[in-house]
């Protein structure tokens, strides 16, 4: 009888066992199937920016080479002739040196032909975070500054024409890295002084430039220059 007993504990202990098992490998499924979802969604939205910031990138070549727009000229007004990206007038991107045919609008039929979009709302920071710098959320903004390694470094010659997106989360911005093929130092994106100008035609000398190891010569790639939060993916248009 006793040795009985002891079996039917032995065997419902066995089973508390399998039991406890099964439930842990079954939780860190769980999790890694959610860290692994996660990462899929960032990759999607990282290639969706990339994709869309090229399809700009080959507007502009288009419009240079078919309708002899030059660098001056490019505008990123939207097809109504009024600013692509606006917040309270603070980012007007109108430039009174393109043409009146709209030759050279990046979002004119007439020009580059590209939609205006914004990107989806999981890929940047709550819109309240984004606007409270005076930004559009979850927009493309058009500016020039000084990538190191691309073009000319010397004074406006050194700016370039560069297209950007802020306010990324980082997972995002990492993943972007991830696909052009640029390191993420310490786990964490490009980190440097930055401030692009706004495009209106004019060049100006800029002294803030990005200029690390990681980014030495790139013309796209996601970092930072401006805290923690802000990440921002950056494409150089026209090198100069």
């Amino acid at each position: 009888m006793n040795r009985q007993s002891g079996n039917v504990f032995f065997i419902i202990f066995i089973g508390i066992a399998l039991f406890a098992a099964l439930g842990y490998a079954v939780s860190g499924s769980m999790r890694t199937g959610s860290n692994s979802g996660q990462t899929e969604k960032a990759t999607m939205l990282a290639t969706d920016i990339i994709s869309y910031g090229n399809s700009i990138a080959t507007a502009v070549k288009t419009m240079m080479v078919m309708n002899g727009c030059k660098e001056t000229q490019i505008t990123f007004e939207d097809n109504n002739g009024t600013s692509y990206k606006t917040v309270s007038g603070a980012y007007d991107y109108t430039n009174p040196n393109a043409p009146t045919d709209k030759s050279c609008h990046v979002f004119n039929p007439a020009g580059g032909g590209v939609t205006p979009r914004i990107m989806s709302q999981d890929a940047t920071l709550k819109d309240s975070d984004v606007a409270a710098h005076n930004m559009a959320p979850k927009s493309w903004f058009g500016g020039y500054g000084k990538m190191n390694g691309v073009g000319t470094e010397a004074g406006s010659e050194g700016a370039d024409l560069v297209l950007g997106i802020g306010f990324l989360k980082k997972e995002v911005c990492i993943e972007i890295n991830n696909k052009l093929g640029i390191a993420n130092p310490s786990g964490n994106p490009p980190t440097d002084t930055w401030a692009s100008g706004r495009f209106q035609g004019i060049y100006s000398d800029s002294t803030n430039d990005f200029n690390t190891t990681a980014t030495q010569g790139k013309k796209a790639f996601c970092g930072t220059g401006s805290g923690g939060d802000r990440y921002q993916y950056l494409q150089v248009l026209i090198a100069r």
